[in-house]
C-alpha cells in the first residue's frame, strides 16, 4: 500500500470537510481528475460515486461500486 501522510494546521472539522466532500478530492488526490457524487455534499450510506483518475500513463473511470452478490457497480455507499 502506498501512503502519504501530512500533518494540517487546521481545525479537525475544516480539515475533515475536505476529505468528506467528494467534490473536494481533485484537490487532495493525486491523479483524481473528476469526482461526482450523488447526492451532492459529505460522504454518507447510499451515496453513488462517478470518478476519473490518471495513473501509470492511463485516464480511467470508476463508479464506486463493487460487482458482489449481484450487486451492479454504481451501488451506494457502505
Amino acid at each position: 500500500m502506498v501512503g502519504h501522510e501530512a500533518t494540517l494546521d487546521a481545525p479537525a472539522a475544516d480539515a475533515w470537510a475536505v476529505v468528506a466532500g467528494y467534490r473536494r478530492d481533485v484537490q487532495w488526490r493525486h491523479g483524481v481528475r473528476s469526482m461526482v457524487a450523488a447526492p451532492d455534499g459529505t460522504v454518507r450510506p447510499g451515496t453513488r460515486t462517478r470518478q476519473v483518475l490518471r495513473a501509470a500513463g492511463r485516464t480511467t473511470g470508476n463508479d464506486g461500486g463493487r460487482r458482489r452478490r449481484g450487486v451492479p457497480r454504481g451501488g451506494p455507499a457502505r
